[in-house]
């Protein structure tokens, strides 16, 4: 039988003249890319096809209401998402100065995975979460081993739109750490927003000297994109973060 079918973005055609696709893109010939990185791995199981190395693909991915797909790091034992990676020397140093960046470059995003310092953009993470409802769990881990468990997790997490300063929100909190973390216990502040801040944008928030992040109103949060990131916030002697990174989880289906 001749096979006229022609399969788009890496897919593969099958002995029945249909399309196995690529690891996030669906459709009949692979023509469009997943939602998130739990849409491609529930497609992919579909399939048992199983993809070998560290159990991380980095991928673009297409929201709902997204005009153009962008780039983010899929976990796939997981099933999350990962918008925020940041690796710094015990200095602080790092290959992006993210303390310097302003409201354009967080809006857009920046940075390089391959390079593991990477931010999806503020516009972006508005429209990810904006098609279902997440949770995060946050990751830090530290230098020199340093042995403290902290995995906040946050449950229905949004982030408005431009208009309200990409405030960010979420209705469950959660904290398995051992370490009583007063920063912590500040930013749980369930359903309020936390508009984001930088220092050439304050209308709303006088925090930004803090590093660019969210923020309450009472300033007392730790950013992941201050000069250095440091953590516990609360403690007097803060241990410097070696890597850090934002995987978001859907719970349940798209809206």
């Amino acid at each position: 039988m001749l096979q006229t079918t022609k399969c788009l973005n890496g897919g593969r055609l099958r002995h029945n003249d249909t399309c196995r696709c690529d690891f996030a893109f669906k459709g009949s010939v692979c023509e469009s890319y997943t939602r998130d990185c739990k849409e491609a791995k529930d497609l992919v199981d579909l399939e048992t096809v199983t993809y070998p190395g560290t159990g991380v693909l980095d991928r673009f991915i297409k929201p709902s209401n997204a005009l153009h797909p962008f780039l983010v790091r899929c976990s796939l034992s997981y099933r999350t998402t990962t918008v925020l990676i940041r690796v710094q020397e015990e200095d602080g140093r790092s290959q992006i100065n993210w303390a310097e960046l302003g409201w354009s470059a967080y809006e857009a995003g920046v940075g390089s995975l391959a390079q593991y310092n990477y931010f999806i953009g503020l516009r972006n993470l508005h429209l990810l979460l904006k098609q279902a409802k997440y949770r995060v769990t946050l990751y830090n881990a530290y230098h020199h081993n340093v042995n403290i468990s902290v995995q906040p997790s946050f449950g229905n997490v949004t982030v408005a739109d431009s208009s309200h300063d990409y405030a960010l929100s979420y209705s469950v909190y959660t904290d398995s750490s051992a370490h009583n973390n007063t920063a912590l216990q500040n930013f749980a502040g369930v359903n309020t927003p936390h508009p984001f801040c930088t220092d050439d944008k304050q209308e709303r928030c006088t925090c930004a000297s803090k590093g660019p992040g969210w923020y309450s109103a009472s300033c007392t949060e730790y950013s992941p994109f201050a000069a250095v990131a440091k953590w516990p916030s609360s403690s007097l002697v803060p241990f410097i973060i070696k890597e850090t990174q934002y995987p978001f989880e859907r719970d349940g289906d798209f809206y």
